[in-house]
Order: structure tokens, then C-alpha cells, then sequence
């Protein structure tokens, strides 16, 4: 969560190989998506709200320097976790928030402990109802995101995804209310012998784009 303000997210995440129909042991599970405002770290884009115009400095030149500073370098709403005994892995999080054309969902991959590179057996999305959704676009600070939000029902992503699984998270109250936070949990169905070139990698202290298709 670090420093991003929005409803607290407790994900549960279990991944099944569709080969053997059990669940995956000594897996890392790497989650990202935007804040509250709709915004990524570690990826400046057009679509995220962080080019280099919207992140243009006073004096001449400062804006690239800061587009970098504040956004390759940061890695708030992104994380990696491995399976433990129970193949479950959790995260704590918020709820994501939407950039422009986007419904509001989070991204996710998953790789073996044995590869190092930047390859991944699996990228994809978690889907929340769209009633869920509603509601949390009323409360703050999820109000105030200018940018227009997608319905469910106009997700290609997620329309595609249904022909085949059941995409959506499930989901409860921590609380009397949405804003007191969810609990959320799905399972996902990989092959794990899949490659899947990653967008971008962190380093610790410092991040790498690979390629510009996922945030």
C-alpha cells in the first residue's frame, strides 16, 4: 500500500496447472496496478496519466528527469509474493483504481523460482463486479479520478476471459462497510511451461521497461 490512500484489498490468489488440475507450490506471484488517481509506478505512459507532458517541469529539461524520479523509480502497488504450504499467496493492497478507457481491475503475473529472466508463465487480470466497482467510484478518493471508467460490459479483456473461465474476484466486507475494506480471493488456471515476455522489471532500487503493452 505505501504511501497510496484508497480501500484497503486483502487478495487471495490460488493458481491451479490446467494440465494436473492442482495448485502450483513455489510460485512467485507478482501483482501491479494504478492508484485511486488511476496512475502506475514504474511506468510512464500516455494512457497512465505520466507522459512527458503532464510531468513537464518549470525550467527546460526537468520534466524527463522528473518523470523518471517519480515514476521508474517507484514501485508503490506493486508486489511479489511465493506460494507457500497451503499454494495461496496474499497480498495487501487497495482497491485499483481506472485510467482512461480502463474498467478498473488489477494486473498480475506469476514464474518459477527457477527463471531468472524476464519471462512469465502467466500475465492476466483480476475482474471485481461491476455493482463493487459502482461503489467504489462514489467514495473517496476514488471520486475524484477525472478520467473516464469503462463498464464491465465494455471490457474486451474481460469479455474474452468469460468465453473460457470465471474471471472475477469474489469478494467480502471486513466491515459495515466498503470503505472499512474487502477481503478478496480467485483461483487461476495457468500452464506453466507458457513464456510470457514481461513489460517491465524492478530492481530493487531501480526499474526496467522491456516493452510497452502491460503496465
Amino acid at each position: 500500500m505505501e504511501t497510496q490512500t484508497g480501500i484497503p484489498l486483502v487478495l487471495e490468489l490460488q493458481f491451479i496447472n490446467t494440465r494436473t488440475c492442482r495448485p502450483i507450490g513455489d510460485l512467485f506471484v507478482e501483482i501491479w496496478h494504478a492508484n485511486a488517481s488511476g496512475v502506475y509506478s514504474v511506468v510512464a505512459n500516455i494512457d497512465n496519466r505520466n507522459s512527458l507532458s503532464t510531468l513537464q517541469g518549470n525550467e527546460e529539461g526537468s520534466g524527463e528527469r522528473t518523470m523518471i524520479g517519480r515514476i521508474i523509480d517507484e514501485s508503490w502497488l506493486r508486489g511479489v509474493q511465493q506460494t507457500g504450504a497451503n499454494r495461496v499467496v496474499r497480498f495487501k493492497t487497495i482497491m485499483p483504481g481506472w485510467y482512461l478507457g480502463d474498467s478498473g481491475n488489477g494486473t498480475l503475473a506469476s514464474s518459477f523460482p527457477a527463471n531468472h529472466s524476464v519471462q512469465a508463465s502467466h500475465v492476466g487480470q483480476t475482474f471485481f463486479d461491476s455493482n463493487l466497482l459502482d461503489h467504489v467510484a462514489a467514495i473517496h478518493p476514488y471520486k475524484s479520478n477525472p478520467q473516464w471508467r469503462n463498464k464491465n460490459d465494455e471490457d474486451a479483456v474481460l469479455t474474452q476471459e468469460s468465453n473460457t473461465s470465471e474471471p472475477m474476484v469474489q469478494y467480502m466486507m471486513m466491515g459495515n462497510g466498503i470503505e472499512e475494506g474487502l477481503l478478496g480471493w480467485i483461483v487461476i488456471g495457468i500452464g506453466p511451461e507458457v513464456n510470457v515476455r514481461r513489460a517491465a522489471s524492478w530492481y530493487g532500487t531501480w526499474g526496467r521497461m522491456w516493452r510497452k503493452m502491460w503496465y
